[in-house]
């Protein structure tokens, strides 16, 4: 079976990770990804450890299903070559800073012109337009810019980056839904278009409960820990031996956890609403914090969540990759790799019942696919001769 994606080709100029994440998804989908990179350089990230077999980890974990195409695209002989590759792409995405593709001759409207159907993805930092579109924009940059590192933590802590690049990541997923939307519409009229996508407004949308509650009460959101203040219990709690994670967003849930519990004094007329329980939480999250320290979190897991009270284990990453939950679900694969034979990924987190997602590449060496990409260049353009 093939992909939802397939014949599906994109042109990949994008590096690090907010554009490689996003092709490797449109790769996993079946689509074919040829990632244009600096001769004898390649992307920044293979040079960010850890390594396996003196492969960095970072590069592997977000650009399987790609082939790779050393290519200066300054040069006039790697020009030629790159406007070849762009007749065939029905999607280039970049990340090169605001106004360097058209510095180059590579903006949307020059490439239009040769390539009317293209889909044309660019991700900046700041957006394209402003007083700081020129400006380099990196992950830790917007999430201080953005708020999130102020509301990040425990109260009192300093500015806290969340623990994965999330504005890279969300950027990724919104140029990959602004490219699938853009494949529609072309798909209705024929018509290619830009898609435009930044660090600074995907987390700008990711604050967004935070952001209205500000326009609405002028108060600045506060750090609150692993806990959420507008819903109890909501928050990592202490037992035996570690800790548990319980999140309860409505009254019914709650009830079935004070039955669960079996104790009296969570079952109080002040507590039945979350309302209640938010004005109670002084009063409240002491006495679950003296009942969960009775028993381990794995013995409190097993009661809860069969009960229908949402909760976790609060463990290293190890219990989740481990877990039968994920090999259930296929999350954890291995990738034959010519330098890395045991190399293990994560899966493809989108299932399809018709068209399922596939991993039939191995994150590519720098260069690897060089005569095979130029060969076929090559033979097509042999082809449209003897045509002619």
């Amino acid at each position: 079976m093939s992909g939802p994606l397939k014949g599906l080709k994109v042109l990949d100029l994008s590096r690090q990770l907010a554009g490689p994440f996003c092709t490797m998804t449109l790769g996993d989908l079946g689509a074919e990804v040829i990632k244009i990179e600096v001769p004898g350089r390649g992307d920044d990230s293979r040079y960010w450890g850890p390594f396996w077999n003196g492969e960095s980890t970072y590069y592997m974990s977000v650009n399987r299903n790609k082939r790779s195409l050393e290519l200066d695209i300054k040069s006039e002989e790697g020009r030629k070559t790159f406007l070849e590759l762009v007749k065939e792409s029905d999607v280039l995405i970049h990340n090169l800073r605001v106004g360097k593709m058209e510095r180059m001759g590579y903006g949307y409207e020059d490439l239009k012109a040769i390539r009317p159907e293209l889909i044309y993805c660019s991700i900046s930092g700041y957006g394209s337009r402003g007083p700081l579109s020129d400006k380099v924009g990196l992950d830790l940059a917007l999430q201080a810019f953005s708020g999130l590192m102020e509301i990040t933590g425990y109260p009192g802590s300093p500015p806290t980056r969340v623990g994965i690049s999330i504005a890279d990541l969300a950027t990724s997923m919104f140029a990959l839904t602004g490219i699938l939307a853009a494949l529609h519409y072309r798909n209705l009229t024929g018509k290619g278009q830009k898609v435009e996508v930044s660090l600074m407004e995907s987390l700008a949308a990711f604050m967004n409960y935070h952001a209205v509650g500000y326009f609405a009460t002028g108060k600045l959101p506060e750090k609150e820990g692993s806990g959420l203040s507008r819903m109890v219990p909501y928050k990592a709690y202490r037992t035996k031996d570690g800790f548990i994670v319980i999140g309860i967003g409505n009254d019914e849930t709650y009830a079935r956890f004070c039955r669960l519990m079996g104790d009296e004094r969570l079952a109080q007329d002040a507590y039945k609403t979350n309302q209640g329980r938010v004005e109670h939480v002084d009063e409240l999250n002491p006495v679950i914090e003296e009942l969960l320290l009775a028993r381990t979190t794995q013995e409190w897991v097993d009661l809860l969540l069969p009960g229908g009270v949402p909760c976790s284990p609060a463990f290293n990453i190890d219990y989740s990759l481990n877990h039968p939950q994920m090999k259930a679900m296929e999350m954890v694969v291995d990738v034959p790799h010519p330098k890395v034979p045991d190399l293990k990924l994560m899966g493809i987190p989108m299932k399809f019942s018709e068209t399922p997602g596939t991993i039939r590449r191995h994150p590519p060496l720098l260069g690897e696919h060089n005569e095979e990409i130029l060969a076929e260049l090559k033979a097509k353009a042999g082809e449209t001769g003897a045509q002619a």
